[in-house]
């Protein structure tokens, strides 16, 4: 019984929670944001300009050419770089 009125006394029996402060973003966040951007960017200008066509029906069949390689290298670079900005985080 003690201890249920020492955290009364303490503020535990409000139910609420301190107000949250936010913190701005750091630049890692900042990457992050502008590399899912990216990916959403190119996913969308290959789907709607057919570059990344892929059938699976009556046979499964992906289209490749310079076109879709140049759109996988530029997908394979929006997710990795914001893994190459390592400065800022050493211990």
């Amino acid at each position: 019984m003690d201890v249920a009125a020492t955290l009364e006394v303490r503020g535990f029996a409000t139910a609420r929670r301190a107000p949250r402060m936010p913190r701005p973003w750091s630049r890692h966040d900042a990457a992050f944001l502008a590399s899912a951007v990216a990916v959403l960017a190119l996913a969308l200008l290959g789907r709607l300009t057919t570059v990344a066509r892929f059938d699976a029906y009556p046979e499964v069949h992906a289209h490749t050419g310079a076109a879709t390689v140049v759109l996988a290298a530029g997908l394979l670079a929006a997710v990795l770089l914001p893994f190459a900005d390592r400065k800022g985080i050493e211990r």
